[in-house]
C-alpha cells in the first residue's frame, strides 16, 4: 500500500469508526465520515470532537492540534460524497477489525498483528469473554460494577475496568460481538449473558448513552 495517502473515507461513524476517523484527522489526513444519515453523521462528528476534548483535558493533545484534526473531519449522511476517497475504510459494527489494520500499521505507524480469518480474531477472542466473565460477576451480584472495575484497576494494573471498557466500547458493540463469536464457536464462555441483553434492550448502552453499568455525565 502506498504511504502517500491524503485523503481517507470511513463508513460507519460509532465508537470504532469514529475513533478511526480521529486518529486518521489527527494524523493529517482529509478525512470523510459516512454515516447512515444526516442525524448519525453529527452524533458521529459530537463523538469524534468529545474525544479530542478529553485528549486535551489530559494533556495528550494540545489545543490548536485538536481544532486543526477536528477541521479536516468532514461527516455525511451520503456515499457519493467517498468518491473522491483514496481509500475507504468500512467500520460497520459487525467486525472492523480485519479491515483495517493493514492501512493502520503501514498509514498510520500502528504496530499490525496477524491472525487466521475467524471471528473475533485475536483481541476480541481474547477481550470478549473477559467482559463477559466481569458481566455474570455482577449479574451474579458477587460484587458491584465499582468493585469489580476497582479490583482490576489496582489488583493486575489494568488502565480501566471490565465494565468501564465494556461501556466505553458500546454494551450493543459488546453484545454483537459475543453473538458473533458465539454463533461460530457455539462456546459457553461467548455467550452474551441475560443482563447484558436485557441492559441493550432498555438502551442502557454505556457511555454514548449515558449510562451502563455506571453514570456519566453527557453534559
Amino acid at each position: 500500500m502506498s504511504t502517500d495517502i491524503s485523503r481517507v473515507g470511513v463508513v460507519g461513524g460509532g465508537q470504532m469508526g469514529a475513533g478511526i476517523a480521529e486518529v486518521c484527522a489527527r494524523a493529517g489526513l482529509d478525512t470523510v465520515v459516512c454515516e447512515v444519515d444526516a442525524v448519525a453523521a453529527r452524533t458521529a462528528r459530537e463523538r469524534v470532537a468529545a474525544s479530542l476534548d478529553r485528549a486535551v483535558r489530559r494533556g495528550k493533545l494540545d489545543r490548536a492540534t485538536a481544532r486543526e484534526a477536528l477541521a479536516r473531519t468532514v461527516l455525511t449522511g451520503s456515499l457519493d460524497d467517498l468518491a473522491d476517497r483514496q481509500l475507504v475504510i468500512e467500520a460497520v459494527i459487525e467486525n472492523p477489525d480485519a479491515k483495517t489494520e493493514v492501512f493502520a500499521g503501514q498509514v498510520l505507524g500502528k504496530t499490525v498483528i496477524r491472525s487466521q480469518d475467524r471471528a473475533g480474531f485475536v483481541v476480541n477472542a481474547l477481550l470478549v469473554p473477559y467482559l463477559l466473565s466481569a458481566i455474570r460477576i455482577a449479574e451474579s451480584g458477587f460484587a458491584t460494577a465499582g468493585d469489580i472495575d476497582a479490583g482490576m484497576e489496582l489488583g493486575c494494573a489494568h488502565p480501566m475496568g471490565p465494565l468501564k471498557l465494556a461501556d466505553l466500547i458500546g454494551l450493543d458493540t459488546v453484545a454483537s460481538i459475543a453473538e458473533s463469536l458465539y454463533a461460530e464457536f457455539r462456546e459457553p464462555l461467548y455467550a452474551p449473558p441475560p443482563l447484558l441483553q436485557r441492559m441493550v434492550e432498555a438502551g442502557l448502552l454505556g457511555r454514548k448513552t449515558g449510562r451502563g453499568f455506571h453514570t456519566y455525565d453527557q453534559g
